[in-house]
């Protein structure tokens, strides 16, 4: 209670001064959950809406963390069709507010604590007049260190011009054009898709420098493309190479393309490519479906599933990898279980683009449990505390089980020490191979009336024990974050 009571201090008197209680303020938007760090993955859940409806999304990188909060993108604000709204005078700005207060220990490897108060000011232009409509988005951010120790990483920005400042830079921007429906953008911008979003679970977003394309068909079929060449990681103020999330190999640019269909309101499927330069060609298909009523009984099945193969000059070796996995909600009022299964099929780890959550699979959560042939197996529970007369309230825990890893294909491969990927398929004189689990807990709430409405806490435990030989370290890691949306105009 000591440190919240900090955190609130921290960044509450200074909203005061720039929300006054009369000023409008954007809504809290829906929230699944996710990690994050130096080189392992992480994962998510917990969609506003409901158990029902719990997003499953997925990343981290090295024995890192969870609680992925994800406001919608300020550039996917902007109406996809209508009539053309004037440039400037259909403009929107909304502020973000966001105080982290992040610990996390690796065993052997990391012991780090940061305190961060940040702002995310994000401008959306309308649209020109005519068939082709024309517009911009701008989105500044600011990061100021509170408190941090050890080797704080991504958890801060340093200062740009040194001593213990504010960093202030350009977080994203975009060119935007829309022809009909489609909505086309050029520029720095966020990602959300269930392919590639940008991993926002620390103290600011990272951002991906490409074009993308949204083409809505339908109110159930949406078809989406794009080219990435670069990114503004967590921790950076400038542009980095792209690389791969596990191998942490080069890439010179990332396409994709793909399609989300909501046939009806009890089914949704998904279909999405993507090619990782001269590493890899990836294939994920998705399929959810539901059943009956969540006041009396509703039964929710999600499979998802991967199929990766090396590209071009395979600059991460060969790759023939399949993952898949398969999960049943059970949801009653507020109360919904989860049991899930995965599987990874193939000598390599399964990876995905870093600085995104690229892996949907349901036991991605603060670790991916994506090693070679590795099994894995979830128990879920979620509370949803506007269905028990408790309005801005969630809450999840589970607990992950994984075993059956064996990289020795892989280590063969790597077997010199000087090899790229030896640090990823051999741990502690031995190939990667053994068992591992994590607890973790999640809860979350929304501030429904009066000064701070829409403000929202969210409060990320996990605990993750690890063999002596498996791939990520036993952790531990907690993450506070309190934000405050405010719409100016």
């Amino acid at each position: 209670m000591r440190i919240l009571k900090h955190v609130l201090m921290a960044t509450f008197p200074l909203l005061a001064c720039l929300a006054p209680p009369a000023c409008p303020q954007t809504p809290a938007s829906p929230e699944p959950l996710s990690c994050t760090a130096e080189r392992t993955k992480a994962a998510c859940l917990l969609a506003a809406a409901g158990p029902a409806q719990a997003a499953q999304a997925a990343t981290h990188d090295v024995g890192a963390s969870v609680g992925r909060l994800q406001p919608a993108p300020a550039e996917t604000a902007q109406p996809a069709s209508g009539a053309a709204a004037p440039l400037l005078r259909d403009g929107q700005l909304t502020l973000l507010f966001r105080n982290f207060l992040g610990t996390e220990w690796i065993q052997d490897t990391l012991d780090r604590r940061a305190w961060v108060q940040t702002l995310q000011a994000n401008y959306v232009s309308g649209y020109t007049a005519g068939p082709l409509g024309l517009g911009f988005s701008v989105s500044p951010f600011v990061a100021l260190p509170l408190d941090q120790r050890g080797d704080a990483g991504n958890f801060v920005y340093g200062h740009r011009l040194g001593g213990d400042g504010p960093t202030v830079f350009l977080g994203a921007y975009t060119l935007n054009a829309r022809v009909g429906k489609a909505v086309f953008r050029y520029g720095l911008q966020r990602l959300s898709n269930p392919l590639l979003v940008s991993r926002d679970i620390l103290s600011l977003p990272p951002t991906f420098q490409g074009l993308t394309a949204a083409l809505p068909l339908s109110d159930r079929l949406m078809l989406a493309a794009g080219r990435l060449s670069a990114v503004k990681a967590r921790g950076h103020t400038s542009l980095q190479a792209l690389s791969s999330g596990y191998g942490g190999t080069g890439i010179g640019h990332v396409d994709f393309a793909g399609a989300d269909w909501a046939w009806s309101g009890d089914g949704k499927a998904s279909v999405y490519l993507d090619r990782a330069s001269d590493v890899w060609r990836q294939l994920y298909l998705a399929l959810t479906r539901g059943a009956g009523d969540h006041k009396v009984l509703r039964v929710t099945g999600k499979a998802d599933l991967y199929a990766t193969r090396n590209d071009g000059s395979s600059r991460q070796g060969d790759i023939g990898n399949q993952a898949y996995s398969l999960a049943v909600t059970a949801e009653r009022g507020p109360h919904a279980v989860t049991a899930g299964y995965q599987r990874i099929m193939g000598d390599q780890f399964f990876d995905y683009l870093g600085e995104t959550w690229g892996d949907a699979l349901l036991n991605a959560m603060d670790v991916d449990y994506n090693a070679p042939h590795e099994k894995s197996a979830q128990l879920r529970y979620a509370f949803d505390g506007a269905s028990a007369g408790l309005p801005g309230f969630s809450m999840m825990l589970w607990r992950v089980q994984g075993w059956g890893a064996d990289a020795r294909a892989g280590a063969a491969a790597q077997a010199s020490p000087a090899s790229p990927l030896y640090a990823l398929y051999w741990k502690n004189g031995e190939p990667v191979h053994g068992s591992h689990g994590e607890y973790g807990i999640y809860p979350s709430y929304v501030v429904q009336s009066g000064r701070w409405k829409h403000a929202k806490v969210t409060l990320l435990a996990v605990l993750h024990h690890s063999g002596s030989h498996y791939a990520d370290s036993s952790n531990r890691e907690f993450k506070l974050r309190v934000e405050f949306p405010v719409k100016v105009f």
